[in-house]
C-alpha cells in the first residue's frame, strides 16, 4: 500500500517545499498539488519541489481539459519530468464548475470525452511521438515535443462517475477515485474501472488505483465530525445522482442536501449532513478505525491512499502528516 498527500498552496511557497521534504522523510510515496481555482501555479511549485527532494513521487492532481490545452499541458508536465526523471505523474479530471469554470465563462460540458482526448494526446506527446489527432473537441496537427521527457510519465484520470471511471480503465495508467470510502461505493467504482480495462484487453492489475480522501486522525471523533461536515456537503452538493446512489445514500437526504447547497450555500447544507454521510465520503476516527478502513480499501483493490489535506496553515499540514505517518504506516510496513 502506497501513501500520498495533497493540499492547496495557502502560504509562502517555501513552507510547501518544506512540507514535501518532510513527507519524503516520513516515508510518504507521493506528493500531489492541484490545478484548481486560483491558488499558485502547481507546475512551477512542483518544479521547485522536485529540485528539493530526491525520492518522493510528485504529481498534478488534478488538471482539466477546459483551462489547459492537452499539448501545452503535456509540454509543461514533460518539462517537469526532465527535471525529476521517473518521478512525475499527471491526473486529469472534469474541473471545478462552481469555483473555476463558471467564473471564467468556460463550458464544462462533455467532460468525459474531453478527458479521453486529453489523455490520448498527452500519451503520444509524452512518449515522443509526432501527433496528428482529430477528436471531437481537440485537433492537433503534426505536433511533437522538441525535448520529450525520459522514462515514463503516468497519466491518471480522476473522477467518480461511471463513464469517467470506465474511460480510466480503458486509456489511462491509473485512476484517482475521489471521496468514496464505504465498501459499496469503492467496489462499484473499481467495477467500472474493470469494465473499461476489459475493453482494451487490460488487466486492472496494470493500473494504479488511488483513493483520494479527507482523513482526520483523532480520538475526539464527535468534534472532528462537525469539522468535516462542510466539506462533505460540498462533495454531495456537486455530485451527480448516479454517484450518490452508488454509495447507497438515501435519495431524499441527497436531494435535500443538494437543494440547500445550491440555494443557500455550504454552511446551511452542512447542517443536514449526517454522521453516516461523513463516513461515506471521508475517514474520521482513531488510529485503529482508520487502519481498518484503509484495509477495506486495499482489499477492494486500492493500492494508494492519498490524503486530501485541504486548506489550512502549513504548520497544521506538517502536524497532520507526521501524526498519520507515525500512527498508520507501521500497520502497513
Amino acid at each position: 500500500m502506497e501513501f500520498g498527500f495533497g493540499h492547496h498552496l495557502t502560504e509562502d511557497y517555501r513552507g510547501h517545499i518544506g512540507l514535501a521534504q518532510l513527507g519524503e522523510q516520513l516515508g510518504f510515496d507521493f506528493f500531489w498539488l492541484p490545478d484548481q481555482t486560483f491558488f499558485p501555479d502547481p507546475y512551477i511549485m512542483l518544479g521547485l519541489v522536485g529540485q528539493a527532494t530526491q525520492r518522493i513521487q510528485i504529481g498534478l492532481a488534478v488538471t482539466n481539459p477546459h483551462t489547459r490545452h492537452p499539448a501545452t499541458s503535456a509540454r509543461s508536465i514533460g518539462t517537469l519530468a526532465l527535471t525529476a526523471p521517473n518521478r512525475v505523474h499527471i491526473a486529469i479530471g472534469a474541473g471545478n464548475n462552481k469555483e473555476m469554470l463558471t467564473p471564467l465563462g468556460l463550458d464544462g460540458s462533455h467532460a468525459g470525452t474531453k478527458i479521453r482526448e486529453m489523455v490520448e494526446i498527452s500519451h503520444g506527446l509524452l512518449s515522443g511521438e509526432k501527433i496528428d489527432y482529430h477528436g471531437k473537441y481537440f485537433k492537433v496537427a503534426g505536433v511533437r515535443l522538441d525535448v520529450p521527457p525520459p522514462g515514463n510519465v503516468p497519466i491518471y484520470i480522476a473522477g467518480r462517475g461511471s463513464y469517467v471511471l470506465q474511460t480510466a480503465g480503458e486509456v489511462a495508467d491509473g485512476v484517482i477515485i475521489g471521496a468514496i470510502c464505504n465498501q459499496k461505493g469503492i467496489t462499484h467504482a473499481i467495477d467500472q474501472v474493470k469494465i473499461g480495462a476489459a475493453r482494451s484487453n487490460r488487466d486492472i492489475s496494470q493500473l494504479r488505483i488511488v483513493s483520494w480522501l479527507t482523513v482526520i486522525l483523532t480520538k475526539d471523533r464527535a468534534s472532528a465530525l462537525q469539522q468535516v461536515r462542510r466539506s462533505v456537503a460540498h462533495i454531495i452538493g456537486g455530485a451527480p445522482n448516479e454517484i450518490l446512489q452508488s454509495v447507497g445514500m438515501d435519495d431524499g437526504l441527497a436531494r435535500k442536501i443538494k437543494d440547500v447547497y445550491w440555494t443557500e450555500g455550504i454552511p446551511q447544507a452542512a447542517k443536514h449532513v449526517t454522521d453516516e454521510c461523513v463516513d461515506t465520503f471521508a475517514m474520521v476516527g482513531d488510529a485503529q478505525m482508520i487502519i481498518e478502513r484503509i484495509k477495506t480499501l486495499r482489499d477492494a483493490g486500492v493500492n494508494q491512499l492519498s490524503i486530501n489535506l485541504g486548506d489550512d496553515r502549513v504548520d497544521n499540514f506538517r502536524a497532520q502528516i507526521t501524526k498519520f505517518a507515525e500512527s498508520i504506516f507501521p500497520a502497513f510496513a
